[in-house]
């Protein structure tokens, strides 16, 4: 709740999805701020959306950040 407050935008609807496990949440830092949606299919993590402040649409580079911290994460499993 408290992410999108921050954000101005609606993730916090997205609790029930969080507690069931379709939707996984985080906070984005660098190189811009944002806010990422993870789903989980089949053991294969994809991004549902990335959003910055008030839905505006992240850049090129932080989306490559984002892909290359998920192709990490699928290397250590």
């Amino acid at each position: 709740l408290l992410e999108g407050k921050i954000m101005s935008h609606c993730v916090g609807t997205y609790a029930e999805e969080v507690l069931s496990g379709h939707s996984y949440i985080y906070q984005v830092l660098k190189p811009e701020r944002a806010t990422l949606e993870l789903g989980l299919d089949a053991d294969e993590i994809y991004i549902r959306q990335c959003k910055l402040y008030k839905n505006a649409v992240p850049s090129q580079e932080t989306m490559l950040v984002i892909k290359s911290w998920i192709t990490e994460f699928k290397h250590l499993r």
